[in-house]
């Protein structure tokens, strides 16, 4: 019996370039619109290096958003020394009456960029390994081409990096955002390494256990505190829907990059956590996103069952003391744990009974631990040692954390 052929879509061919300032530029566009949205798709850019669409001289790219069954909203970028830079959107699929009309300012392409094209030595993965160009994408909330690729799925679908422009620019306070991106360029800025937003199952033994949680834990915080104390997290992840069945649960890990600045042999971590960027400058360089998070827990921490964390702060389960301590807060005391920066927000610590012993370390019994920013951590009925991770500093997308 003859198989079916499988059906192979074609690529429209080629156009010629068309020049979007001029009525005649348009209106060929807009005859031909199929064509051009092809091949001036910014995925299509990445691939080939090439778009047939121009304004003012200048290479224009559109990111394609289905909207209903018919229209889509075609966001528009102009790519600038190297840099895209978002600046307008014309609507299709209205019978006509919509005008491409495009106006770029010396503003608008001199302002904060909203991705950076990368040169061909950063690191590849599976799916852009033939591309041209890799986009380093500004993750930022307030960035529209970040809000925009994402809804695309671009960076999913092609794997490119993200990082928060604002995080970066706090380890380089002297430089602008354009500077920084230019040191991409130049090598004075290296990606040694970096994941795109990824899920991952628990495994057979993990579900199991999460299924005895459930039996034992009528209330939900006892739920989240029994996965976290009996759970252990792949490096970097952190479990998504823990009120779910195990079978719905996953371990999530967000984009992350991994940098380094070689002239000042500064080696950096970008990422999120609980929704906030981040950005933590490490003790070692480190080639592996998986080895920058291993290197930033602190040792005590490490492959460590029951381990608690919020932010930079962990807490670890430790013994009862057996030493006498040189200082003692009982009565269900607070304190607030060492700060990096005057502004830092605090961590604050409320415990029935918190000991510092001889040697410095610092335990407390049943601790709950608060800040601003972060989910309420609360221990069991126990015994748990406080331990920092091991970031030389961090920063937070909005200034120092």
């Amino acid at each position: 019996m003859a198989t079916k052929a499988k059906k192979v879509t074609k690529m429209p061919v080629y156009p010629k370039n068309l020049n979007l300032e001029t009525e005649k530029g348009r209106q060929t566009y807009f005859e031909n619109q199929e064509t051009y949205t092809c091949h001036a798709d910014v995925v299509q850019f990445l691939k080939t290096g090439k778009t047939p669409l121009r304004h003012h001289g200048l290479p224009i790219v559109l990111m394609i958003a289905p909207i209903g069954k018919h229209k889509s909203v075609n966001e528009v970028a102009v790519v600038y020394q190297n840099k895209l830079h978002f600046f307008g959107y014309h609507v299709n699929g209205l019978e006509g009456k919509a005008k491409f009309k495009p106006h770029i300012d010396s503003s608008q392409v001199s302002g904060e960029p909203d991705g950076v094209l990368l040169p061909n030595k950063v690191p590849r993965k599976p799916n852009n390994k033939a591309f041209k160009h890799m986009l380093l994408i500004n993750a930022d909330e307030e960035v529209s081409l970040s809000y925009l690729l994402d809804s695309v799925n671009c960076c999913q679908q092609c794997q490119m990096p993200i990082v928060s422009f604002g995080c970066l620019e706090q380890f380089y306070p002297d430089f602008s955002v354009e500077e920084i991106l230019d040191f991409f360029h130049t090598g004075a800025i290296q990606i040694l390494d970096y994941t795109v937003d990824e899920t991952k199952p628990l495994t057979a033994a993990q579900k199991k256990v999460a299924q005895g949680n459930r039996r034992k834990s009528h209330r939900s915080g006892d739920l989240l505190k029994a996965h976290a104390e009996t759970l252990i997290a792949p490096v970097g992840f952190t479990l998504f829907n823990p009120y779910d069945t195990p079978t719905n649960m996953k371990w999530h890990r967000p984009g992350t990059i991994l940098l380094y600045d070689p002239e000042i042999d500064m080696c950096v971590i970008i990422g999120q956590d609980e929704d906030t960027y981040f950005g933590c400058e490490l003790p070692d360089k480190f080639t592996t996103i998986d080895a920058a998070f291993q290197g930033l827990m602190p040792p005590e921490a490490r492959n460590k069952k029951g381990v608690l964390r919020q932010g930079e702060w962990f807490l670890v389960p430790d013994e009862e003391p057996k030493q006498q301590e040189i200082l003692r807060f009982d009565n269900n005391s607070e304190a607030i744990l060492p700060l990096d920066h005057p502004r830092s927000n605090q961590h604050r610590i409320y415990s029935r009974d918190a000991r510092v012993m001889p040697d410095g370390k610092i335990l407390a019994f049943c601790p709950t631990l608060f800040h601003e920013e972060h989910q309420d951590v609360e221990g069991s009925d126990g015994w748990y040692s406080i331990h920092k991770s091991t970031a030389v500093r961090s920063f937070s997308q909005e200034g120092v954390d």
